[in-house]
């Protein structure tokens, strides 16, 4: 009885001892796995949402003031396109012919070109921009009549739209900025325009620039970086002019009390806290405000720290990848290795090493070898290929130009300096006209001919400008009969030799003279121009001719036009109309050449 009951005693001990290992062994199994892996994960998760938090509060911060940027700089856009039209309009003698045609229901041809001219200008500005409804314009008048980018001139008792004018002729300062409907047509319904009024600054009137609110609202829902992100714009007097908030509900008159209130950062609208931040748009004195519940801050911080541990995770199991493939590579190390080799070998057309074991496995090797030779081969061959088509395409596109890009460049040119001089001709309009009709006939088809009066017209032309370049230190005798100057002769035949004269013979002298002659004799003309320059050296003279009587010559001349000339007469003709040259040094120099068949 006694040893039984010490043997139940020893088994309750050694049971209670089991329990007490098992217990220990948990516990410190516990402690150590939490104090390795969760103590660090939730130190590590604590630090990654605070880093977030920072992250994320810096970030919105930038956001919110690009948001800022962007939306004063769409503002910017709007008040360019104003000033653009304040330039063209504050002109006085634009602003006095549209009050004549204001006041008068009759004009003459020349304000119909006038307001021809100015209905362009207004039609291309307000196409100019998705953004622009219409223009308006008004001079106090006896006719009650206004302008409209529409319509035109228009009475103000047929315009359905006309309460801006109260508004306007009411200005206390020089420009002001209103959010109104807007009812062009009385058939049509009513929209909403951002409303941009004008002054004119020397006399009565000015212009309204009405801009589309639903685009300008569009763009600004573009803007929004966040979900229940919300932009507000007021001007100088707390007016609610736009609101772009993804749709909610039009904000009370204590919202925008709210907003009118300076130096806020946080600010509490139906019991949420919102994170506010303004700017000022100066020109027109407008307030931009953009508001962003505090809420997104945290979520934002939670979403961005959650994502960083699940980067920790990713980072954690590309580890353990790269340990696993490290070990498992390491047993075909030497295999690959030969393989590696082999290739190399290959590439540097090397005799390759056969493989100690005949397989499939190496056959299969040799092969895949043979086919990489094959493919660098072709690799080589098609990027030699490309290379030249490249070089080809890009030598192709330096000889592409558009001639009209030079017309339009030069009528630019000419539009401009008519506007700098307020419509004035000037030397530089006519010098611009000529230089266009110069590459006009310059870049026509070289093949076909001219009447002789055409080619006396382009070298008129080319002297005119010359002589403005030279202030007129030369005059041009023209001795051609009236019967020759229906001749035709190929293009440019003549111009290069007055250039001659002039660059070579009249550039630094005073008092210079060319003659250009053109004779009619039995069965020929003989074309001829005469200097009384600085003439030319005997041995330069006598290398001149030398180059006249060689077609095509590869050496480089400073008579090209010369020589050109000389060879397009030969080849249209024969070796009997080639280019003649006499000169006398320090008296002039001449040149002279016969056609036949004229």
């Amino acid at each position: 009885m006694i040893l039984k009951r010490m043997v139940v005693n020893d088994s309750m001990k050694r049971s209670k001892k089991t329990i007490h290992i098992k217990y220990q062994f948990i516990k410190k199994n516990f402690i150590v796995l939490f104090c390795s892996f969760v103590l660090p994960t939730l130190a590590l998760g604590i630090i990654l949402v605070f880093l977030s938090w920072q992250k994320t509060s810096t970030e919105i911060q930038k956001r919110t003031e690009n948001t800022l940027s962007l939306a004063s700089g769409y503002l910017d856009g709007l008040h360019n396109n104003n000033q653009t039209v304040g330039l063209y309009l504050e002109n006085s003698s634009l602003i006095l012919g549209l009050n004549r045609m204001m006041s008068f229901k009759d004009i003459s041809y020349t304000e119909s070109v006038i307001l021809k001219q100015f209905s362009l200008f207004i039609n291309s500005v307000t196409n100019s921009s998705q953004n622009i409804d219409s223009l308006y314009i008004y001079i106090p008048n006896s006719l009650n009549r206004a302008y409209t980018s529409g319509r035109q001139f228009i009475f103000l008792n047929t315009l359905s739209d006309n309460e801006w004018v109260d508004r306007l002729t009411g200005l206390e300062h020089d420009v002001a900025i209103e959010l109104r409907r807007k009812k062009e047509y009385s058939f049509e319904s009513p929209k909403q325009v951002l409303s941009i009024y004008n002054r004119f600054h020397m006399y009565a009137g000015g212009w309204v620039m009405n801009y589309s609110l639903s685009n300008i609202t569009d763009y600004y829902d573009s803007l929004l970086s966040f979900q229940d992100q919300s932009i507000y714009l007021l001007d100088q007097e707390g007016n609610l002019l736009l609101q772009c908030n993804n749709g909610n509900d039009q904000v009370s008159p204590d919202t925008i009390q709210f907003l009118n209130k300076p130096g806020q950062e946080r600010i509490l609208l139906h019991n949420i806290p919102y994170i506010i931040k303004t700017a000022e748009y100066e020109p027109y004195q407008i307030k931009i405000i953009t508001l962003l519940p505090q809420s997104t801050l945290y979520t934002t911080a939670l979403e961005n720290a959650y994502h960083m541990i699940l980067l920790l995770c990713l980072i954690l199991i590309i580890i353990i990848i790269i340990i696993m493939a490290y070990v498992l590579s390491l047993n075909s190390y030497h295999q690959l290795h030969q393989v590696m080799e082999w290739f190399d070998q290959a590439e540097h057309h090397q005799a390759l090493i056969p493989p100690g074991n005949k397989d499939m496995y190496s056959q299969i090797l040799q092969n895949i070898i043979r086919i990489f030779l094959e493919n660098d081969y072709l690799q080589v061959q098609l990027s030699e290929r490309k290379y030249r088509q490249k070089a080809a395409e890009l030598q192709a596109l330096q000889y592409q130009i558009n001639p009209h890009f030079l017309f339009n460049t030069l009528q630019t040119i000419h539009y401009e300096i008519l506007e700098i001089t307020n419509g004035q001709q000037s030397k530089a309009n006519f010098m611009i006209e000529w230089l266009s009709d110069l590459l006009r006939f310059a870049l026509g088809s070289p093949d076909s001919k001219v009447t002789l009066q055409q080619e006396i017209d382009n070298c008129m032309k080319y002297i005119q400008i010359q002589q403005e370049r030279y202030d007129n230190t030369f005059n041009v005798d023209w001795r051609i009969p009236p019967s020759l100057i229906s001749l035709e002769v190929p293009r440019l035949i003549l111009q290069p030799m007055i250039e001659n004269s002039i660059v070579h013979g009249l550039k630094y002298k005073k008092n210079g003279k060319i003659r250009i002659q053109v004779i009619r004799k039995d069965t020929y003309v003989v074309f001829m121009i005469v200097d009384n320059g600085c003439g030319m050296a005997p041995d330069k003279l006598r290398k001149l001719k030398e180059e006249l009587e060689t077609m095509h010559s590869e050496c480089i001349s400073e008579h090209i036009g010369l020589q050109n000339c000389n060879d397009r007469l030969v080849l249209a003709y024969s070796e009997e109309s080639r280019v003649h040259v006499w000169s006398w040094e320090g008296r002039g120099m001449g040149g002279w050449f016969r056609v036949t068949g004229l």
